[in-house]
């Protein structure tokens, strides 16, 4: 499984930041991986070249949530 996290500058100026591309063992990891590495921002998450979810951070603070987009 392949990640692409997709991060947003934290100044709000519009400027996205360079894409990380990780891979992981498994959808768990995945997430994991993208909760720890983004602060603001999307990941996608591809299985054999096949995009499978794009996943959204929003919140703030203690209380961040993923939507599924």
């Amino acid at each position: 499984m392949q990640i692409v996290i997709r991060s947003f500058d934290e100044d709000d100026e519009g400027k996205d930041m360079p894409d990380t591309e990780l891979d992981s063992a498994s959808v768990e990891a995945a997430l994991l991986v993208s909760d720890i590495n983004l602060t603001r921002g999307s990941a996608e998450l591809f299985a054999d070249g096949k995009r499978i979810a794009r996943l959204v951070k929003r919140g703030t603070g203690h209380a961040p949530f993923w939507e599924l987009a």
